[in-house]
């Protein structure tokens, strides 16, 4: 038998999403299981912990504060090339990320401040809501929108 959450199916035939018995057991054992980890990890120094889960390829993170993260941690650092400098206008200069991706064959983008609150607003009006030039002067004259 194979289980999808509160329907069984027959071996022969699989389901679309379903899972199997091993993995159902796993997911309502949950707690259980996390309370052995949890013990096996207080038990060890983090470095050795951490070798560990490397060693066998867990997908993992330290948990940090956002002040941990951004202080201390290099993953978020000019040391790593998807953080740049820019300078946000009302905030200043500032380290910020940029696209996560990376390919070998073309070069990565450079990290871009956000746009301006309403430096799109013509475009957008004009392109996606099909507002006229003359209608967009309009709102602009009695503040509906800046520019």
């Amino acid at each position: 038998m194979r289980w999808r959450w509160g329907t069984r199916w027959p071996r022969s035939g699989s389901a679309p999403g379903s899972i199997s018995r091993a993995r159902a057991t796993v997911f309502l054992r949950r707690e259980e299981i996390a309370a052995v980890v949890a013990r096996w990890m207080g038990a060890r120094p983090f470095a050795d912990v951490a070798a560990q889960l490397d060693r066998h390829g867990v997908c993992w993170g330290k948990y940090q504060t956002v002040t941990q993260l951004v202080s201390g941690d290099e993953s978020c650092s000019f040391a790593n090339p998807m953080f740049g400098e820019i300078v946000q206008h009302g905030v200043g200069s500032l380290i910020a990320p940029g696209l996560p991706l990376d390919f070998s064959a073309v070069p990565r983008r450079a990290v871009q401040p956000a746009p301006r609150l309403g430096a799109d607003t013509e475009q957008v009006l004009c392109s996606v809501l099909g507002v006229d030039s003359a209608e967009f002067g309009r709102l602009h004259d009695r503040g509906v929108v800046g520019g």
